[in-house]
């Protein structure tokens, strides 16, 4: 019995898990907070457009949404709960699980459920990116640029600076960043968190406190949203504002407020640590808690 096949075995259950119907929630959420508004905005600056004979690409790119999600305050809260939500049952304590600890060192354990981290993490970070993409249907575009209607929103329309669809495309995004760079550092850096709370879960499962670890998560996720939405500087100690690109930068100048690299350096340098935590502490581990 290998790493992988372990690993396999308990991502595939993973994705079949009831627990995942609480995506239906998300799809709803995501709908609601970042679709129907990119959608509302393409129509009404399609109709000023035509109104005033100017020709406007009212299509969005099926990656823009994704590139959104990234950048909502309200969903960016919302993708690392529902990760919580998954891996609440991680790790597994099913009767293959108990055979597999009989079989394996807590080493080779300890790096199974690690691969697991980095597959669910990944595979639910392009999940949530497809579907996304998915649900703007015949308004959405295979191309890889910032919707002109969100870019030219304020040109139609000067007096609506507080209209909800520029904080999903704020300016601090399309002025510093090139929409397939977005793509990427947004991909990476969602896929990095998710691994990092889940790490974190890991490593307090590994000293059989695993309920401590969802708890610490929590208020990682919570104490980061109310310090990001607060704008306090002391936000960038929390994983939360971290994966939200356009916070980096000046809305205008080419001149970044927190450097791209040191996320992706605090990022993995949290991964780092708690991986060699579990590993230093797995022989703690006791298969029969729960907890």
């Amino acid at each position: 019995m290998s790493i992988f096949h372990v690993s396999y075995s308990q991502l595939k259950r993973t994705f079949v898990n009831s627990r995942l119907v609480v995506l239906s929630v998300l799809i709803l959420f995501i709908n609601i907070q970042v679709v129907e508004p990119l959608i509302n905005a393409s129509e009404k600056v399609g109709v000023r457009a035509a109104e005033i004979g100017d020709a406007i690409d009212t299509k969005t790119s099926v990656f823009q949404p994704f590139i959104c999600l990234s950048n909502s305050g309200a969903v960016s809260l919302l993708l690392p709960l529902f990760l919580l939500v998954v891996l609440s049952g991680f790790p597994s304590a099913e009767e293959f699980d108990f055979f597999v600890h009989i079989r394996f060192s807590r080493i080779k354990w300890v790096i199974s459920e690690l691969l697991v981290i980095i597959g669910t993490s990944a595979v639910l970070t392009f999940i949530i990116g497809i579907i996304s993409g998915l649900l703007l249907g015949k308004h959405g575009e295979l191309k890889r640029a910032y919707s002109e209607t969100v870019t030219h929103y304020l040109y139609y329309f000067r007096g609506e600076t507080g209209e909800y669809v520029l904080e999903l495309v704020p300016a601090n995004l399309y002025n510093q960043q090139s929409f397939d760079t977005a793509l990427i550092h947004s991909f990476l850096l969602l896929v990095l968190q998710f691994m990092l709370f889940g790490i974190i879960i890991l490593f307090f499962a590994v000293i059989n406190k695993k309920i401590l670890g969802l708890i610490v998560d929590f208020v990682l996720i919570i104490g980061g949203t109310i310090m990001t939405s607060a704008d306090f500087s002391m936000k960038w100690i929390f994983p939360m504002p971290h994966a939200i690109i356009w916070l980096h930068y000046e809305k205008i100048l080419k001149k970044p407020i927190f450097p791209l690299w040191g996320s992706y350096l605090y990022l993995a340098g949290g991964i780092v640590v708690f991986a060699v935590l579990s590993f230093v502490f797995a022989k703690k581990y006791r298969v029969n808690t729960a907890t």
